[in-house]
């Protein structure tokens, strides 16, 4: 009976062992799944332009970029949890295409899908899914746009890219004052 009561406590202590390691290589190195989503939301909108329709590169700069992205994504991709490994796979079939300069249709798909998922499952969704807000609006751009657009949407932000972001200053203001 001794033994079995200690076997038990054993395995307990084991168990609580094995949960604190995970909690603390959690909070060590967290999934940063806002960088993982605005690199492949970026990579979403632009790599068509980099990337012709049947692949090969069309802009080198641009294609750079991607490359880039597609490194970022692959490495958080490889941190993620079990749980989130369907899209770990999407994440990986799209970024070796892509790394590869595979025509659009074989990249953007699998990351879009990957996208969706992460973005449900970590509630990034950047669709606002209340009543539209211009202070939640501007918390926004400085939190996802203002470091490669610049604070003011200049086009001159902190990030060191080999492409100027546009500036986003010549699109007029709809808000009636």
């Amino acid at each position: 009976m001794q033994a079995r009561r200690l076997l038990l406590i054993c395995g307990l202590t084991s168990v609580g062992l094995a949960g604190g390691a995970i909690a603390w290589r959690a909070a060590r190195d967290p999934i940063d799944y806002p960088q993982l989503a605005s690199a492949l939301g970026y990579v979403g909108r632009n790599y068509a332009e980099s990337v012709g329709p049947t692949g090969g590169v069309v802009q080198r700069q641009e294609y750079a970029e991607q490359r880039a992205l597609f490194e970022t994504a692959l490495e958080i991709a490889s941190q993620l949890p079990l749980w989130d490994g369907r899209a770990a796979k999407l994440i990986a079939k799209g970024a070796h295409a892509g790394l590869a300069a595979r025509e659009p249709g074989e990249v953007l798909p699998p990351l879009n899908q990957a996208l969706a998922a992460l973005a449900q499952d970590h509630d990034l969704w950047r669709v606002p899914s209340s009543r539209l807000s211009w202070r939640r609006g501007k918390e926004l751009f400085e939190e996802s746009c203002a470091t490669c657009h610049g604070s003011n949407g200049s086009g001159f932000g902190s990030a060191l890219l080999s492409t100027m972001p546009p500036s986003l200053r010549v699109i007029r203001s709809t808000r009636n004052c």
